[in-house]
């Protein structure tokens, strides 16, 4: 009696946030100004992931069918839900998180249809919802590396300061495009003064012979 009650219990749960899903997504892909944020559907596939995590815990063995169905919408929850943590990182600019949660729920698309097609009845629903849901993480990723393009267009337009001799140790075509490969004239620089006259000199001077005076010392040394 316990087991049915908990169970009736979990799948109206379910009913229950997979209807607040349902209305968030509408609210997140409306765009509008009241739109839903990623994290609010993040909360919601968490809870939906433990109850089927629960659900599990409490079906009966023997009913191997109705256990595959659970772990398989359970898994189409877990894929869901690394895309909208993937939004939550995109929001905030951090497109290396962002795009490696979007591969993670491509992985994770694959692991569900594959539990959805062994189910000897299978939602045709799901899996269509799999595949959407593919579309989407498609169009995502693309969205992301176009903006990943874009600020790097932008951040080797800034960097523009001096000529490319100048920043050798920058990785930019901006120097190409702008044609300043190097300053000419080039500037002046100050040096220390230097006595050029002298250094020139130097080359004709004479110097005397020292070799009388390593004599008188080698003589000296023999006594």
């Amino acid at each position: 009696l316990l087991k049915y009650i908990s169970y009736l219990k979990l799948t109206k749960t379910i009913e229950r946030n997979e209807i607040l899903v349902s209305q968030l997504k509408k609210s997140f892909e409306s765009g509008g100004k009241k739109k839903a944020k990623p994290e609010e559907l993040v909360r919601i596939y968490d809870n939906l992931i433990q109850n089927y995590k629960e659900l599990q815990e409490i079906a009966d063995e023997n009913d191997v069918e109705n256990n595959k169905v659970v772990a398989a919408k359970g898994l189409s929850c877990r894929a869901a839900r690394c895309r909208f943590m993937a939004h939550s990182y995109s929001n905030n600019k951090e497109w290396a998180n962002a795009l490696g949660l979007l591969d993670r729920c491509t992985s994770h698309i694959g692991v569900a249809k594959e539990h959805h097609l062994d189910c000897l009845n299978h939602d045709k629903a799901e899996i269509s919802s799999l595949e959407q849901l593919q579309k989407q993480v498609d169009e995502d990723r693309s969205f992301i590396k176009t903006k990943i393009y874009l600020e790097s267009l932008e951040q080797n337009t800034t960097i523009t300061s001096g000529s490319l001799a100048d920043n050798l140790d920058l990785y930019t075509p901006s120097f190409a495009d702008a044609q300043n490969l190097a300053n000419f004239p080039p500037e002046f620089i100050p040096i220390s003064c230097k006595p050029i006259l002298f250094d020139l000199a130097h080359l004709e001077l004479e110097f005397p012979s020292l070799e009388p005076e390593k004599q008188k010392k080698s003589f000296w040394k023999f006594w």
